[in-house]
């Protein structure tokens, strides 16, 4: 039997939300009470490390980051949420700045 989970953690104001799931045969109130365990450990070990990771950078005069594989589907989703919003930003000057049909009269 293979069982397949997934898992996410987003910050939104200050808040974390956790999101994942699980196969219907396992979403039992006691089921779901064990993944949120699970995920409130695995939350609070990343947290701990990243904060260890920010407080070296931090000390660390001129800190250079350096990438890594694993780092190339987060460089890709920010290039192109950075590419959506500029052409959306455009779209609204152009908007802004159009003469209104009722003018051209």
């Amino acid at each position: 039997m293979t069982t397949v989970t997934s898992q996410a953690v987003a910050r939104i104001d200050e808040r974390y939300y956790y999101s994942g799931c699980l196969e219907k045969k396992f979403t039992t109130e006691e089921q779901s009470a064990a993944q949120f365990t699970v995920f409130e450990r695995a939350f609070a070990e990343h947290n701990a490390m990243i904060g260890a990771q920010q407080q070296v950078i931090s000390k660390t005069p001129e800190p250079r980051m350096l990438g890594i594989g694993a780092d190339h589907a987060l460089k890709q989703f920010r290039r192109l949420m950075d590419e959506l919003i500029a052409a959306e930003s455009a779209e609204r000057v152009v908007d802004q700045t159009s003469t209104p049909l009722a003018a051209e009269g």
